[in-house]
């Protein structure tokens, strides 16, 4: 009985907590998600060789013109939906006008820190012609014009690009040494 007593007298006598104004808690800061090729599928790591000429077959037995890419997009902001845009020699300069090749391609949340996004860029594109080109894919939560995309949020922006070598049947090799590198002007 003694134990008992003196329990309780320790727990009335301690001393208690009073909130006098309401916690705050920091936003913990806007994490960019990495954006990284499929090696299996599109490798970044080599400059790829595509054929305008070139009819694929698809899994459904039919045909595709299409040059498939697919990117692993991996965000610790699991619940965010975001949206990718797909651009083609895309110019850094001042002065440049880019649109988006593919635009708002939906990258939906999954609840899970890793998702795919699997595109497919036309081979008839009339801006994919015969010579080198770079694809850019941009990832964020949010762009905010058309033209000249940027992220709503500055530094929410995560990319991957590649590195084509486009030919046809009058032209079946290019030298990538030709290729203009960024900063080179093209006339």
């Amino acid at each position: 009985m003694t134990r008992a007593v003196i329990a309780l007298a320790i727990a009335f006598t301690m001393p208690s907590c009073v909130i006098l104004k309401e916690p705050s808690a920091e936003m913990p800061p806007n994490i960019p998600p990495v954006v990284v090729a499929d090696e299996l599928v599109s490798p970044a790591t080599k400059i790829r060789v595509v054929n305008r000429d070139r009819v694929g077959s698809s899994p459904d037995g039919g045909s595709t013109t299409g040059i498939d890419f697919r990117v692993l997009i991996r965000d610790r902001n699991v619940e965010d939906d975001l949206t990718a845009l797909v651009f083609l020699d895309r110019d850094e300069g001042e002065s440049a006008i880019n649109t988006p090749l593919l635009p708002n391609l939906q990258v939906e949340r999954t609840g899970e820190l890793e998702r795919q996004l699997t595109f497919s860029v036309p081979r008839e594109e009339p801006e994919l012609d015969v010579g080198c080109h770079v694809l850019e894919v941009h990832v964020s939560r949010e762009f905010t014009n058309f033209r000249n995309p940027q992220p709503l949020e500055p530094g929410d922006l995560g990319r991957a690009t590649w590195f084509l070598a486009v030919v046809d049947s009058m032209t079946p090799r290019i030298y990538m040494d030709d290729c203009p590198v960024s900063g080179d002007t093209v006339e």
